[in-house]
Parts: structure tokens; sequence; C-alpha cells
């Protein structure tokens, strides 16, 4: 009696690998919002209103002046944001599983485990969480943190430096999420692909989904940008232009390493397989013309329109359309950052 019972048990706490989507799991950013009654989306964007009208107040109260209002808007939004783009990050993430069981040539229960475990590393809490206090500490030991407003009370001064602090603090986690999620894609380029990579449809989804991350990445940038040129010292410091450069650097190079890898993977996927079926191409040519039977032709003709569909695949897990909007949305920030440097040169 108690041996089937102990084996039911066992059986119950068994996992089905291909639905432990981790689904029970939040990062810390979203239990942040747990406690309301509210989506997280509409949970930061909450705490985003509370903290923009009480920088509000704070500067009507202490400084007698709203001048700086917008800074402290800017900062409250790109919290928002950011928590917003970790959040979607975390929820898009899970349609890769799908991606990858149609196209890598692997046993669907071993490509879920290893799908999990990828998630698990993207969405670590501690890591995460120790990739936003180094940027804290980054910008503050090269001075990014230094504005240049000339403050009244202590109070102000502390309340806008704790907004930039917390934004800090997602930038890094978010930094964090990108590198992961780069490392995740660099490594679908190391799978064995099957023949359907070529033909899938899903395969271009995962360059538009990484291009969403890139874009929704730069936008990040740009805001950042807007807040350093609307303070008094803009990008007068050797330290911030260095800094913006390379986050600059980062982008590009976040979405083009990964999306390469996936590239030669596909041209030796479809050099591979194509090969095979080339041979198969020319021996039903051969069987054609000796024997030119109707079934024969009909077969050869349904070989030809498969081998021109492939010749006519794209080799690029995404399009000219995705690689046009990350060059324009990383170039036009250099852009702005330049000419703030030309018209300070000729000022001075």
């Amino acid at each position: 009696m108690e041996e089937p019972y102990r084996q039911s048990r066992a059986e119950t706490k068994k996992v089905d690998p291909l639905n432990a989507d981790w689904n029970g799991h939040k990062t810390h950013i979203e239990r942040c919002m747990s406690i309301m009654p509210f989506s997280c989306y509409w949970g930061w964007a909450i705490a985003g209103v509370i903290v923009s009208t009480s920088s509000l107040i704070i500067l009507d109260i202490f400084e007698n002046s709203f001048v700086y209002s917008k800074l402290y808007l800017i900062l409250s939004f790109i919290m928002v944001w950011q928590s917003i783009i970790i959040i979607w990050s975390h929820n898009k993430i899970k349609s890769f599983k799908e991606i990858l069981i149609e196209i890598v040539d692997l046993p669907v229960d071993k490509i879920a485990r290893r799908y999990n475990n990828q998630q698990k590393i993207i969405f670590d809490d501690k890591k995460m969480a120790l990739g936003g206090l180094l940027i804290i500490l980054f910008a503050h030991f090269l001075s990014l943190d230094y504005n240049g407003i000339p403050f009244h009370s202590n109070i102000s001064k502390f309340f806008i430096y704790f907004i930039y602090y917390i934004d800090c603090y997602l930038l890094g986690g978010g930094f964090y999420i990108m590198i992961m999620t780069a490392f995740a894609v660099n490594k679908i380029g190391e799978l064995p692909l099957n023949i359907k990579v070529i033909f899938s449809k899903k395969v271009q989804s995962i360059g538009v989904l990484y291009s969403k991350f890139t874009i929704l990445a730069a936008s990040v940038y740009i805001i950042w940008g807007i807040f350093h040129i609307m303070t008094p010292m803009k990008f007068t410091s050797p330290n911030m232009v260095a800094w913006f450069a390379s986050f600059s650097i980062f982008i590009i190079i976040f979405f083009t390493l990964p999306q390469y890898g996936i590239h030669i993977m596909m041209v030796k996927t479809k050099n591979k397989k194509t090969e095979r079926f080339s041979l198969m191409l020319r021996s039903k040519l051969c069987e054609a013309f000796k024997n030119p039977t109707e079934t024969n032709l009909s077969c050869l003709k349904n070989l030809l329109q498969i081998q021109n569909k492939i010749d006519k695949m794209s080799e690029w897990p995404f399009s000219s359309y995705e690689i046009l909007h990350i060059v324009l949305i990383v170039i036009m920030p250099l852009m702005i950052v330049g000419l703030e440097l030309l018209l300070r040169l000729i000022k001075g």
C-alpha cells in the first residue's frame, strides 16, 4: 500500500520541462509592485506619477522655483520606462522557447530544459542587483552624477540624487539582462539547427524581437542623453562623453555579434542540408531525362520549385528594415552629442 502511494506522490512532483517556463518567478523589479492591485506596468507608471508629483511639491516648498522641474520629470520617466522595459523583456523572452523547438535539431525536452536554465540566468535577481549597484558606483566615481544644479535646500538635492540612483540601479539591471540575452542568442548559433531554419518565419521573428530589445535600449540611451543635455553641466565632462560613446558602441555590439553568429550557423546548416537535396535533385533530373514520364517530370518540377525557394531564403535572422532602425536610433544621439561638443568649442 505504501509503495504505490510513494510512487504516485513522486509522479505528481515531476515537472514537465515543456511547461516549466519559470512562470512563477518574478524579478524583484516586478515583485516590488505586486502590493498594488494593478499590473506591474501600471504599478511602475503610478510610482512615476507619485515621484513626479512629490518632486514638484519639494521644488515648490524648498526652492520656490520650477526652473529644473523638467529634470525631475525626465528622471521620473526614465525610472518608469526602464522598469517597463525589464518587465516587457521578461514576458517577451518566453516566446524564444517555441522558436527553438521548431528550428533546433534536438529532443524537445532537452531544448525546453536548456531554455528554462537560460531564462533563470538572464533574470537572476542577485546578479541584476549587482549590476545595478555597479552602475551606481561607476556613476559616482566618474562624477557622472554631478549635474551642477545650484540647490538652495539639501532636501531638493537629496531627492534628485535619490531618483537618479534608482534610475542607475535599473539601468545596471537592464545592462545585465542585455548582456545575458546577447549570450543566449549567440548560443542559438552553436546549437544544431534543422532544415526548417531556412524556411521558418520564426527565425525572422528572433531578429525582429531582438531588434525590439535593441531599440528599447537605444530609447533609454536617448532619454538619458536628453537629461544630461538639459543639466547645467551638459556634456562638459570628458567622462560623460566617453560614457555615452561607449554606450552607443555597446548597443551596436549587442545587436550585431549574436545575430552574426546565428547567420553563420544558418549558412552552414543551409549548405549542409541542401547538399543532400542537390544529390537527390541530380538523381531525379537524370531519371526524368532517361524516362520522361508524367510522374517523373512532376516530381522534378516540385524539386526545382523547392530548390528555387531555398535559394531565395534569407540567411540572416533579421531584415534590412531592422538594421535601418538600429543605425538611425544609435547614430542620431551620437550626432546630438557631437553637435553639443562642437557648439561648446565655438562658444569657448
